[in-house]
């Protein structure tokens, strides 16, 4: 359920048969064989199913231990929780975001996302979009009301409005994501790398309870001295999500809210959320909550784990210098729930035959862990070998793959491209510029015709690559930021 593709069933398994045939444990067969058949493009689908045949381990013998609680922390990045019994998950995102205008959609800005699920089943909404229709109407003003100018010319330069610009990373911005939104801003991002921090983790046996900050990912203008969210689950699956944010501002105004399945009802603090077999209670202290209906958002790739198109967003909001909240999940239904503060900082659910208090650990007891978000691609690439599979083929018969009309599958013409930049051929600028002005080309290979442009351009290509610079491809945008400022630096090979 991370950035745009949005939900899906367990489908990759090269991984993890990698590792059991490391460390000799038993494979998950069973999961394994009921997605073994579905096609997926995730992760190059039939590619897995190749490598995943040659990792297949042999019988050890040995079981998985399947403890109740389980997870895993990444300090800069997210935290699970995992509870066996009810297959739940629960995850808390803070991701380091994008370096360049188009990654957004993808290295989404998510600042204390949270998403859930019971039961095979997603809860909390996420993923890519249906259709064309604006899931932020309004958003191209305010867009630019945030935007330094020089970068708002360049985005109108090559898309000519904003809604165009956006209708390719929308679903990466903070108000599409299962989080606070402070101020009513929901287009802010960074336009750097930066990512929240992991400054709190407990796990015991009875209860998991992680503590992540996001103040790098909201706007400065905010005021914002603190933006943390808790993420607890104890042993019988009960789970919270607890919000503490401060700000030096006294108007500042929140918003909390979460996608959830159109099958929603909200009665007065408790909602019930249905997804296809599967029904939870949640339930918050009294402060009142409406409910949006988001048609288009998510569109899912894979209905068996969220089988709807569209979502209902529940929100409800707070003003002031300190805004702390508290929701409990339950993995079941239960028609009456109620949850109320409990000293200053906890709370306390109660519910027919169960209760829980829930108190946000004292700052004492957090640990700040410092980070640092390199860029994703520096932009500065080695020369590139010639890959061993290409070496048989003579010049002309590379130069007859390029220049076929219509051209044959991108990976003949990639690899072609490829051997001919490292063979140092004169051709190779002119045709990968021939490549990149070719109409509905795959972006692998405009990709690889901006990379040879670093190497092998001139000063006829600058047009071309001053326009694939606002790609809303990323890799594209970055080595044709690279080519362009290679040959504008002279540095070219020629």
């Amino acid at each position: 359920g991370w950035d745009s593709s949005g939900w899906t069933r367990y489908y990759n398994y090269t991984a993890e048969l990698y590792v059991c045939r490391m460390t000799g444990e038993e494979p998950r067969e069973g999961m394994i064989r009921d997605g073994w058949k579905e096609f997926h493009h995730s992760a190059w689908g039939y590619d897995d199913r190749m490598w995943s045949l040659l990792c297949w381990p042999e019988p050890s013998g040995k079981t998985r231990p399947t403890p109740v609680l389980s997870g895993w922390t990444r300090p800069s990045c997210a935290a699970v929780i995992d509870h066996a019994p009810t297959r739940s998950r629960l995850m808390l995102c803070a991701d380091r975001t994008s370096e360049s205008l188009q990654g957004i959609g993808r290295y989404q800005c998510n600042p204390n996302h949270v998403l859930y699920e019971v039961g095979g089943r997603a809860i909390f909404g996420d993923g890519g979009k249906d259709g064309a229709t604006p899931l932020l109407p309004g958003a191209e003003e305010e867009l630019s009301a945030w935007m330094p100018e020089e970068t708002a010319k360049a985005i109108l330069d090559v898309y000519g409005t904003f809604d165009r610009y956006l209708s390719g990373i929308d679903t990466g911005l903070p108000g599409m994501a299962n989080t606070v939104l402070v101020n009513g801003n929901r287009t802010w991002f960074p336009m750097k790398p930066a990512s929240g921090r992991c400054i709190y983790e407990n796990r015991t046996d009875d209860r998991h309870v992680i503590g992540f900050d996001s103040l790098p990912l909201y706007c400065p203008d905010a005021g914002l001295t603190k933006a943390r969210r808790f993420i607890a689950m104890r042993q019988d699956g009960v789970a919270w999500i607890v919000d503490d944010y401060r700000s030096e501002k006294p108007d500042t105004r929140y918003e909390w809210q979460l996608f959830l399945p159109p099958d929603t009802r909200v009665n007065g603090s408790v909602a019930h959320v249905r997804q296809a077999d599967q029904e939870i209670s949640m339930a918050w202290p009294g402060t009142p909550a409406l409910l949006h209906e988001h048609p288009g958002f998510p569109k899912p790739i894979d209905t068996s784990a969220w089988p709807n198109i569209g979502s209902r967003r529940l929100t409800f909001s707070f003003h002031g210098t300190r805004m702390t909240s508290a929701m409990i999940l339950l993995p079941r239904h239960e028609e009456s729930v109620s949850v109320e503060p409990d000293g200053a900082d906890g709370w306390y659910a109660r519910w027919p035959g169960g209760e829980d208090r829930m108190v946000m650990p004292s700052a004492n007891a957090m640990q700040p862990v410092p980070v640092t978000c390199p860029p994703t691609m520096d932009g500065d690439e080695p020369a590139w070998e010639e890959p061993p599979y290409s070496t048989s083929y003579p010049t002309s018969v590379l130069l007859d793959i390029l220049y076929q009309d219509p051209l044959p599958p991108w990976r003949n013409v990639a690899m072609a491209l490829s051997a001919l930049e490292s063979r140092g051929h004169s051709e190779a600028g002119s045709i990968a510029l021939m490549l990149l002005r070719k109409p509905d080309v795959i972006y692998h290979i405009r990709s690889i015709a901006c990379r040879v442009l670093s190497r092998a351009g001139s000063a006829d290509a600058l047009p071309d690559l001053e326009r694939f610079r606002m790609c809303p491809e990323p890799n594209i945008a970055v080595r044709a930021e690279t080519a362009w400022n290679a040959i504008h630096r002279n540095e070219v090979i020629a």
